[in-house]
């Protein structure tokens, strides 16, 4: 590995000033300078970001530890913190969970070894409060987003009670009267402990007259088409609420390839559901952003829970 040391050779400086250089600090000749920068690119040299970081508390460096690398949700919402972030200064650097409590482990101590400001994550358990503590401890911001799970951390949730309550006032308003939630199934930890819940927002229209709601709970990780099929003929609904946009892709295919009269609207727009004329409830992604920034700033040790509002996306304006 090429280091500091090889730089000063090769540009014959001092250490010193290769440093001074790297960090932008102290008086150094525009001479020194295009030596040390010429030397660093003949040998391929990068500063240690997190040995940086130490030294200058200017840098900040977010870590966002994505739970599902195969929700392309999570990488829009990755994309626009990332241009966001990197408009403040602040360098994003992404971990994946893969929804197991092992790995979110994992990538809390690499991100806790790398020196990270602050840590975003979606929990995907409840037992990690120990890894999270010691990020704490080394003085790094730990916010939860998309699901409150752990009492006493900041917590950043999209408002998905109340946009499961609109999407299914929404299809009553259509003549709708049968309509079933395709919902989450965690891994590691029950649903009735996940905030929010869209079952409860959906269940808040349980006394509409001659309507029926079903909720089935499906895998978070995918391989659901079988149990979609199962559930829609079970129920015979006249609409669908997703929970996801991969369980909307996977009903979207089940209804046309059956040629299924079924009303479909989802979670997490794309796209694809545009094109496809899918009514969908839209995340506010720069809204996010924007609160990701102002939690992770240094502020009062006041713990905080932010709702996001949702916007639901009606492209079916003529109901049925």
């Amino acid at each position: 590995m090429v280091t500091i040391k090889d730089v000063a050779k090769r540009a014959d400086v001092s250490v010193a000033t290769v440093s001074r250089v790297i960090r932008g600090i102290g008086y150094i000749s525009e001479d020194a300078k295009r030596k040390v920068m010429e030397a660093s690119e003949e040998l391929g040299y990068v500063a240690n970001a997190s040995a940086q970081k130490l030294k200058n508390k200017n840098l900040e460096t977010v870590g966002f530890i994505i739970s599902d690398i195969n929700n392309p949700y999570y990488f829009g919402i990755a994309a626009s913190l990332q241009k966001f972030l990197a408009k403040k200064g602040v360098e994003l650097v992404l971990a994946f969970s893969s929804e197991n409590p092992v790995d979110e482990d994992r990538s809390f101590r690499y991100l806790i070894s790398s020196n990270v400001s602050a840590i975003l994550f979606t929990p995907t358990n409840k037992e990690n409060r120990g890894v999270i503590n010691i990020a704490i401890q080394n003085g790094i911001k730990v916010v939860q987003v998309f699901r409150k799970i752990y009492d006493n951390l900041d917590t950043i949730i999209n408002d998905d009670e109340n946009g499961c309550y609109e999407a299914g006032r929404y299809l009553i308003g259509c003549g709708y009267k049968r309509i079933l939630l395709l919902d989450v199934d965690y891994p590691y930890i029950s649903y009735e402990q996940v905030v929010p819940s869209r079952e409860k927002g959906l269940l808040r229209l349980n006394g509409e007259k001659g309507v029926e709601i079903a909720v089935e709970h499906l895998n978070l990780l995918g391989g659901n088409a079988e149990q979609i099929q199962k559930s829609i003929e079970a129920f015979n609904p006249d609409a669908v609420i997703s929970a996801t946009s991969n369980f909307g892709v996977e009903v979207l295919q089940y209804l046309k390839e059956n040629n299924r009269n079924v009303r479909l609207v989802t979670f997490d727009d794309d796209k694809w559901f545009e094109l496809c004329d899918v009514s969908a409830i839209r995340q506010n992604d720069e809204n996010l952003a924007d609160n990701v920034f102002e939690m992770i700033k240094p502020k009062e040790a006041v713990t905080r829970t932010v709702v996001l509002k949702q916007t639901l996306v009606c492209r079916d304006l003529n109901g049925k």
